[in-house]
């Protein structure tokens, strides 16, 4: 029997979404420069590790 689980095996995320995400960071902080490595980090670490099936799957959580 095949249990079915709402989280993935891995996520992947493209250096293009990560920077996206990062440059989000920088524009919230109001251009502030010097948190280049940390935004990067932050915004791979968010994209690759989705708090919740919600946000991966918001479809399917709705079954539940």
């Amino acid at each position: 029997m095949v249990d079915h689980t709402h989280y993935p095996a891995f996520v992947i995320v493209s250096a293009k979404d990560i920077a996206h995400r990062a440059h989000e960071f920088y524009v919230a902080r109001g251009y502030a420069d010097g948190f280049d490595r940390e935004d990067w980090l932050q915004a791979e670490r968010e994209l690759k590790n989705p708090p919740s099936a919600e946000r991966v799957f918001p479809r399917d959580a709705k079954r539940r």
